[in-house]
């Protein structure tokens, strides 16, 4: 088996445990997918669910 960190390959991967000088309520996941606000509710962070209309104009 690999031992593969996969946070090397993301910049933007910001898990929790970075940041334990912070309270959970400091904390917001917005989401457009089930799975983001399921995490949310999981982990103990507040969430925000959105969602997204593509519009393509037609002259």
């Amino acid at each position: 088996m690999w031992d593969i960190n996969i946070y090397n390959f993301f910049d933007n991967v910001s898990p929790l445990n970075m940041y334990n000088e912070h309270k959970l309520d400091n904390f917001i996941m917005i989401g457009d997918r089930k799975h983001d606000i399921i995490g949310a509710n999981n982990t103990g962070i507040y969430s925000i669910g959105v969602t997204y209309e593509l519009i393509i104009n037609k002259f």
